[in-house]
């Protein structure tokens, strides 16, 4: 919570990662989030620097510049596969420590407006929105809660009424495409 889940802005001790035996596991989204997370599990010991030692160029057949219906399908289901995933390890590594499974539904509901942007992009029926939406409230991943600035606490509560309505996404989905996705994205490119 509150560390960067990139994989790329770390450096890595050889040694004491082959040691944890956390490897990249075979997801085509957020295996990137996943593998950090699991690391940070591990409690390593962590060297801050400001130096800008790496630039991130976006190119839009990037993976994470594809906004098609199919791709967007394939990261959402992704997404849901890797939150199991790293709620099932967390569980396993460290069952009795409370600040540390805390530490992990807060890293993994700040990701759920990454999944729900996804969805929103995706050409995933309602009935499988709410298989997702069960699987997320069975996790206690949603509701989402975050006491943040109100542009992010607006977020939440439109998370929220989503997953609380999801025979409305295709609404939802409607307004997004046509109205959010092209005012958002330029904004986003030009960060």
């Amino acid at each position: 919570y509150g560390i960067d889940v990139f994989c790329y802005i770390y450096l890595y001790n050889r040694e004491w990662l082959l040691k944890t035996g956390v490897l990249f596991e075979d997801y085509r989204i957020a295996e990137d989030y996943l593998f950090v997370s699991k690391l940070l599990l591990t409690n390593p010991n962590l060297v801050s620097t400001s130096v800008r030692a790496y630039n991130y160029v976006k190119h839009p057949t990037s993976i994470t510049g594809n906004r098609s219906a199919e791709h967007a399908s394939l990261v959402a289901r992704s997404y849901m596969s890797v939150f199991q995933n790293l709620l099932n390890y967390s569980t396993n590594v460290s069952p009795n420590d409370p600040e540390v499974i805390d530490c992990i539904y807060i890293s993994l509901r700040e990701k759920m407006r990454s999944f729900l942007s996804r969805v929103l992009s995706s050409d995933i029926k309602v009935p499988e929105f709410r298989r997702m939406v069960s699987a997320l409230k069975q996790n206690s991943l949603i509701p989402v809660m975050n006491s943040s600035g109100k542009r992010t606490k607006s977020y939440y509560h439109f998370i929220n009424y989503i997953c609380n309505h999801p025979s409305l996404l295709n609404i939802f989905r409607f307004v997004y495409k046509k109205i959010v996705l092209p005012l958002y994205i330029p904004m986003l490119d030009r960060n």
